[in-house]
């Protein structure tokens, strides 16, 4: 099978997964915290997710994109690496103090938004761009399929009534930290970091 090919079924099978876990996960916490506490997670988290957006901005794509045209010069992935990861930190400590504003000052439910705090930092860990410019769909799915499967379990494991909707957004929160974190080891592969240099950094901002 071609790497074309290897990639569309790893991907496949991940958006199959994807689409399944819910379809188990969802009756059950429907019955167990019931509309309340799945409201609560999903407005806690879908308020959480424009600060990680803000994080990641265009990463995806342009980070993808700015990777995969270096490929196999090391030097030059190298640089390309520390200078993108670097407006990714500087877009976060912007979004980390915002959401820490909103926790302050907004939030309804100061508990679910402190616990969703987790899933905003996980954002600043996330170099999937980077290996999806290397092409590496394997052991971004690979490592995604475990976590959430653990996460799955997890649910039904330690989430028994409504008292544990708070649990139940901390299972959710790390599961995403993790599948970031993850990734982290495998860099030290194919990337030497450097400290670049201010401009190196802020002409991203616009492209991404």
């Amino acid at each position: 099978m071609s790497g074309l090919k290897k990639n569309v079924a790893y991907n496949f099978v991940y958006q199959i997964l994807i689409l399944f876990l819910p379809l188990v996960t969802a009756p059950y916490l429907s019955r167990v915290i019931g509309a309340d506490g799945v409201g609560t997670y999903s407005f806690s988290y879908s308020i959480a997710l424009y600060f990680t957006y803000f994080t990641l901005l265009g990463l995806s794509k342009y980070g993808n994109r700015i990777i995969a045209e270096k490929q196999n010069d090391r030097e030059g992935i190298s640089a390309a690496f520390s200078e993108i990861y670097s407006m990714q930190l500087l877009c976060f400590a912007v979004s980390a103090v915002a959401y820490a504003v909103y926790i302050a000052f907004l939030a309804e439910d100061k508990t679910a938004a402190l616990i969703q705090g987790v899933f905003v930092i996980s954002a600043v860990l996330d170099i999937n761009w980077f290996f999806f410019g290397k092409e590496l769909f394997k052991l971004t799915v690979v490592r995604n399929t475990i976590v959430k499967i653990a996460t799955a379990a997890c649910v039904f494991i330690f989430v028994r009534d409504a008292d544990d909707v708070y649990k139940y957004i901390l299972i959710m929160a790390l599961g995403y930290f993790v599948s970031q974190l993850c990734l982290w080891p495998f860099l030290k592969k194919y990337v030497d970091f450097k400290i670049p240099k201010i401009k190196d950094v802020v002409k991203h901002i616009k492209p991404n």
